[in-house]
């Protein structure tokens, strides 16, 4: 239960940037766009990818309680609009956060933000702000994070 709270704390996610017309763009809240993979902290980052098919995208996908999650949001029809783009977390007592984004050539680029990080880029009481590498003008077509 207590890995299901941390979980729910971190599902409000979202990308924030600026278009390249310079207009500022809001926040894209993924909450509709999210699908769960409940393990017991096995399933590791090449996995998570490999396992695609098995995320669950109901709505009831967060009663299950479970050790760790992977969470997977498909981004290819907004990332290309974000020049700039921002993963913003809730974030409650996550010592370690693991980022995988997914490109539409199949490669992978996986982040890792540790505590240090976390704190270096909190920025506000309860968000962690960190900004997603831009990939040589690749679209990223899925999001993965681990908690």
């Amino acid at each position: 239960m207590r890995a299901l709270q941390r979980f729910l704390l971190l599902v409000v996610l979202c990308f924030a940037a600026a278009v390249s017309s310079a207009a500022a763009q809001g926040p894209v809240p993924l909450a509709d766009r999210l699908c769960s993979l409940a393990n017991d902290g096995s399933v590791t980052a090449q996995q998570a990818v490999a396992r695609a098919t098995d995320f669950n995208c109901e709505k009831s996908q967060f009663n299950t309680p479970a050790r760790h999650y992977w969470v997977r949001a498909d981004i290819a029809d907004i990332t290309p609009e974000i020049a700039s783009p921002v993963l913003r977390l809730r974030v409650a007592r996550q010592n370690t956060i693991t980022a995988i984004l997914e490109f539409e050539d199949g490669e992978t680029e996986t982040l890792i933000y540790g505590s240090d990080e976390i704190t270096a880029n909190w920025r506000s009481p309860t968000y962690a702000s960190f900004p997603l590498p831009q990939s040589s003008g690749k679209i990223a077509t899925s999001l993965l994070i681990g908690v």
